[in-house]
């Protein structure tokens, strides 16, 4: 009797463990594709902001500038400036390009490592010139 007991206890212990796994990998899943997505959205939204100042810089003329502060999230691996500007970001299925085109021509130079970064966009002769501070 005290063995059939401890048999149906271990039974229902890993019946438990199981279903406490499955919720967890789920969850886990989850948490990492919601995690991916913001960081997207965060990027998108920084290049969206970096085009538009860009353009109402050079709206205003040459001595005009201004600056922005900007959380640069992880796996960003490279940042480039022509016609616009694009961000080449690495998840876990691969390369994503997030770009945003303008009417004038932007140059620039921003590393790609993650944290907040303090940008300076000024107006020059040819467009704007968007620098990392």
């Amino acid at each position: 009797m005290k063995g059939q007991i401890a048999i149906e206890y271990i039974i229902i212990v890993g019946f438990v463990l199981v279903v406490i796994n499955i919720f967890l990998l789920a969850y886990f899943q989850y948490s990492e594709s919601s995690t991916k997505e913001i960081e997207l959205l965060q990027i998108s939204k920084i290049t969206k902001k970096l085009v538009n100042s860009a353009e109402n810089v050079n709206a205003y003329g040459v001595p005009s500038k201004t600056t922005l502060t900007a959380y640069f999230p992880n796996n960003i691996q490279n940042i480039t400036f022509q016609n616009g500007i694009l961000f080449i970001y690495k998840s876990k299925n691969g390369l994503s390009y997030i770009s945003e085109s303008s009417l004038i021509n932007i140059t620039g130079d921003i590393s790609p490592g993650s944290g907040i970064k303090h940008i300076t966009i000024k107006a020059t002769s040819e467009g704007a010139e968007i620098m990392e501070e």
